[in-house]
């Protein structure tokens, strides 16, 4: 680990919890407990109630960004924990930040 690095939460910035991602996408509360139980979005706990939430830019259109469960897969099968594949989602120094967390 990198001490100079920013923490997660501050490297995301922005992040819609359980309700707020329901909310966005249309769903239950369940659906979306669900949709992190499958792992078709990856979530962390953040701030000072450790609460579950999702980085907003995993959502484009009212969805979850189509290349994200494909990119989580392919982390996770690197080794990658949730948080350390976050932290490659939205890290410029990964590359992958312009291709997957990009939000318009």
């Amino acid at each position: 680990n990198d001490a100079t690095a920013p923490d997660l939460e501050t490297l995301v910035g922005d992040w819609l919890t359980v309700p707020d991602l329901a909310e966005e996408l249309g769903m239950s509360l369940r659906q979306v407990r669900q949709m992190i139980a499958d792992r078709e979005i990856i979530a962390s706990r953040v701030g000072e109630r450790n609460v579950v939430a999702v980085p907003a830019a995993f959502i484009q259109g009212g969805g979850v960004l189509a290349s994200l469960m494909g990119t989580v897969t392919v982390l996770n099968d690197g080794g990658f924990d949730d948080d350390e594949a976050i932290r490659a989602a939205n890290d410029t120094e990964f590359g992958l930040s312009a291709g997957i967390c990009t939000r318009s």
